[in-house]
């Protein structure tokens, strides 16, 4: 069953600083080139310290808003969509609705997390939320700083990664906009393959310092990262596919979490899509965790890629290794 749901606003941050490659290169002691032709990224962005996960979340949040031309008291549901919080209590969502102005407002406010698929999994449930009544305009924001955790000694699980948020506001639709289908599948058995450690109760500083701040960078095995999600993702699309009672060439616009510019690069070629039938800007902003499908979506709404009607794929992958994904009726 169509959900009756449509996206009435989106917006963008992005952080000061540019990062070209060049001085990745510099850093990891390669010679110029290496880090583009290796990883297929140009630049990306990197947080500065005045420019929090909270303060970058209140700035896209205020373009969504400033787009839809509502006011942030016109809402009644906040969902922090963040892979990693800005820190564990309280929610990222709270410390957003706060810098939003609205700290007195009472607008319910809190954190939804699948690590890089939290934008899906946020806008899957605020679906039902506004399907069912219970909410009717939802603000879903995902704000990452991927620079404060990279662990250099490993160049792929650094050099890809960029910092960045992106928002959407939704609302129930009556004009045939909705969410087709919608699937996640997730194989625990590779948990090990991308994870940050620290933060939580698991690894607790006074035990071992060293070994709490080590793991408090992020580790990620990719080559077995993409190995799993590729070998999944066939049979997880048919899965999609069946629910949404579709064929891939149905779809108008796939806009694929940016995982790094291989995935992407096989993505395309495995489901045979036309450059026009895909979002790909990881070579200018890398993997921006949770915030790259928005981020994607916000620059194919600006560029008029996407018009009501069409029908549009948010697909992605996670730590998990988890795959998710939604086929929205724009």
């Amino acid at each position: 069953m169509k959900r009756p749901i449509q996206i009435i606003g989106s917006g963008a941050y992005t952080p000061q600083k540019c990062v070209i490659s060049g001085e990745i290169d510099r850093r990891l002691e390669k010679p110029d080139g290496w880090t583009e032709r290796t990883f297929g990224i140009s630049q990306r962005f990197y947080a500065s310290p005045s420019e929090t996960t909270s303060q970058m979340g209140c700035f896209a949040a205020q373009s969504a808003l400033d787009n839809a031309g509502i006011l942030g008291s016109d809402l009644d549901c906040i969902m922090a969509a963040c892979g990693v919080m800005e820190q564990p209590i309280p929610s990222t969502a709270v410390l957003i609705q706060n810098k939003l102005g609205l700290g007195e407002s009472g607008i319910a406010a809190f954190d939804i997390n699948s690590t890089c698929l939290s934008f899906i999994t946020a806008l899957d449930l605020a679906a039902d939320a506004i399907t069912l009544g219970r909410y009717e305009k939802v603000l879903v924001v995902s704000s990452e700083i991927a620079s404060c955790g990279l662990d250099w000694n490993n160049p792929e699980a650094a050099a890809i990664f960029g910092d960045g948020a992106a928002a959407i506001i939704v609302e129930k639709s009556t004009n045939g906009s909705g969410i087709i289908a919608s699937h996640m599948e997730t194989y625990g058995v590779l948990q090990d393959v991308c994870r940050l450690e620290s933060g939580g109760t698991r690894m607790r500083p006074e035990d071992d310092i060293d070994d709490f701040l080590d793991r408090a960078k992020f580790k990620m095995d990719g080559r077995s990262a993409l190995s799993a999600s590729l070998s999944h993702m066939p049979k997880f699309i048919d899965r999609l596919m069946a629910k949404a009672q579709l064929a891939i060439d149905e779809i108008d616009l796939v806009v694929p979490h940016q995982a790094s510019g291989m995935s992407l690069t096989m993505m395309q070629r495995r489901f045979e899509l036309s450059d026009s039938r895909i979002v790909n800007n990881f070579v200018d902003i890398g993997n921006q965790i949770a915030a790259s499908i928005p981020n994607a979506l916000d620059t194919a709404l600006k560029a008029g890629r996407i018009k009501r009607g069409d029908k549009i794929m948010l697909v992605g992958t996670s730590a998990g290794i988890s795959l998710g994904a939604i086929i929205l009726e724009y």
